[in-house]
């Protein structure tokens, strides 16, 4: 059977912060050029209070976000705990907002007017059914990103602010090489020093005591694990 490795669980991370970084972003500066500079750009049609509010909350989610970047780099639970809790209650905003747009806007009012051609109760059923769709799909999407962010945080909570796993199978490495150094190195030097000092010396790490009658190897000349 094949090996199949994924993501690492760190990087997945990164990637949900740095894309809600850009997305603040971007609601912070459409903002800026609609309401103070008074340049029309993306969402410049909805109400002043709507984008008011947005912008404020991405504004206010920034620290939340550099937080979470110190935290993943650094590998400090607390500062991706606080960002976790920024999600979880930016989900909860949102599907206020997407239960209160679908109360208060009949999305049968604006239709292509390629598919009014079909039928106007066909073009309103596909209109409503690709709403629901993309507002499903997003919410999975959302969702999957908060329970990354939540396995990371149990993670750091379970391994601790150390380097964790990879580490180990770095050290893990190095150690088998000073193994097998102290092995094969032992065993060169019994074969080429085991005639001299009258025997005392049979094999490098199977040292035999002088002066003893019986000559019985000290740990039975195995190499042991000390760390």
């Amino acid at each position: 059977m094949g090996r199949h490795e994924g993501c690492p669980l760190g990087f997945g991370v990164a990637i949900v912060i740095f894309l809600n970084l850009v997305q603040n972003l971007f609601y912070i500066t459409t903002a800026t050029m609609n309401i103070i500079l008074r340049v029309p750009t993306v969402g410049s049609s909805n109400g002043l209070i709507s984008q008011t509010a947005n912008a404020s909350w991405c504004l206010l989610g920034m620290p939340f976000i550099f937080a979470a970047i110190w935290g993943v780099v650094y590998r400090q639970e607390a500062n991706v705990r606080l960002y976790l809790l920024y999600l979880c209650v930016s989900f909860g905003l949102d599907v206020i907002y997407i239960i209160g747009f679908f109360l208060t806007t009949d999305v049968c009012h604006s239709i292509p007017e390629a598919l009014m051609k079909h039928g106007a109760a066909f073009a309103c059923g596909f209109m409503r059914l690709l709403g629901l769709s993309t507002v499903l799909l997003m919410l999975i999407l959302v969702t999957y990103c908060i329970f990354t962010v939540w396995s990371y945080c149990e993670d750091l909570k379970a391994g601790g602010g150390g380097a964790g796993f990879p580490a180990l199978l770095a050290g893990a490495g190095e150690l088998r090489v000073k193994r097998r150094q102290a092995q094969y190195g032992g065993a060169e030097f019994g074969q080429t020093f085991g005639g001299l000092g009258n025997g005392n010396f049979q094999s490098f790490g199977a040292y035999t005591s002088p002066g003893l009658g019986n000559q019985q190897q000290i740990f039975g000349g195995d190499y042991h694990e000390i760390n």
